[in-house]
């Protein structure tokens, strides 16, 4: 995927809160479609509750703000897994 381009969300699969450094977080685990039609899963942290939930299909987001799982990520036990 292009760093310069936009996503569009196929699938919220789950919205979570997590707290880090101290910080509260809300993550939204989802399932893009790039511009090119390449198919990715990802990650994007907000820091507001309400742009956390009302992120839906259709919606586009910046490819610079995704998180993108690696194959890696997706066999581990972990809290990020897709």
């Amino acid at each position: 995927m292009n760093a310069n381009q936009h996503c569009t969300v196929l699938e919220v699969e789950r919205v979570i809160c997590t707290e880090i450094f101290g910080l509260t977080f809300w993550v939204g685990f989802l399932k893009l479609i790039d511009q090119n039609m390449d198919r990715a899963e990802g990650i994007v942290y907000f820091i507001n509750k309400a742009d956390a939930l009302k992120l839906d299909i259709g919606d586009q987001v910046s490819r610079q703000s995704v998180f993108h799982l690696t194959a890696d990520l997706k066999n581990n036990n972990t809290s990020f897994r897709g």
